[in-house]
């Protein structure tokens, strides 16, 4: 719940940040100096979340007494099925092209 609040305060400071029309009007209306942004509340919500999500995989590391050598070779047992399916991607990508010319 907390994550997706942070993404949503995320995405709406920076759709609004987005549309100068907007900031102005609320510059004036709030009596501003300058054009309202949420450039903080946007940088912010985007700390918390990923020191957050840093905080629940230590949590997770603690709690399943993962070691370093575990964690390493789920990374790169994972590291490497992305490179399988880039390069099957790439591969069908080449045979669509050779098809199409």
């Amino acid at each position: 719940m907390l994550l997706s609040c942070l993404d949503l305060s995320y995405e709406l400071a920076i759709s609004f940040d987005s549309r100068p029309g907007l900031k102005f009007l609320v510059q004036r209306v709030a009596g501003l100096e300058r054009a309202a942004n949420l450039y903080r509340q946007a940088g912010a919500a985007w700390t918390i979340k990923v020191v957050t999500l840093f905080d629940l995989c230590l949590h997770e590391v603690g709690r399943s007494g993962a070691t370093l050598d575990k964690v390493k070779r789920i990374l790169e047992d994972q590291h490497a099925g992305i490179a399988e399916e880039r390069k099957s991607f790439s591969e069908v990508n080449n045979k669509v092209l050779l098809q199409c010319a």
